[in-house]
């Protein structure tokens, strides 16, 4: 593990992913408790729940399918922008009169968020089992364009 934190890349990945996601769980326990202080309607604190849980369960089967067709780099891009732009809006909520711009902004956020979890795991995936081969096979000495072709030989072997 210490090996694949050494990389640049996937720390600088790792550390950002691990600040945007306890960002995320901050958000999902601050908002209901808001609202709740605001109003002091359990009803309201509910609806915020649901605003935050209907993303996961409407975009969920289908936000794997996306990342994997979009470009990674523009796609995480965007998403924090997006969020950087969508967030702010919570700062114009001082009273109740302005209580569906927090169930707006909740469930577009958590949409933007599911995106990137789906885009991180799928990310780290790619890049944790590149290091990991390349170190595997730095510690055995292997060079990756001596096994390409071995792996070729053998999968064109019929015998």
């Amino acid at each position: 593990m210490l090996e694949t934190l050494r990389q640049r890349n996937f720390a600088l990945l790792w550390f950002g992913g691990l600040i945007s996601f306890a960002g995320d769980w901050a958000l999902i326990i601050a908002l209901p408790v808001f609202i709740y202080d605001l109003t002091g309607s359990t009803l309201a604190t509910g609806a915020m729940f649901i605003a935050q849980t209907l993303p996961r369960l409407l975009f969920g089967p289908l936000a794997g399918v996306f990342v994997d067709r979009w470009n990674r780099k523009h796609t995480l891009v965007v998403a924090n922008l997006a969020q950087g732009a969508v967030l702010p809006l919570l700062l114009l909520v001082q009273s109740t009169d302005l209580l569906w711009l927090l169930y707006l902004v909740a469930f577009i956020q958590t949409s933007i968020s599911l995106v990137m979890i789906v885009m991180n795991g799928v990310g780290m995936l790619f890049l944790v089992s590149g290091l990991l081969s390349l170190t595997l096979l730095r510690g055995h000495g292997i060079a990756q364009r001596n096994l390409a072709p071995t792996h070729i030989g053998a999968a064109t072997d019929p015998a």
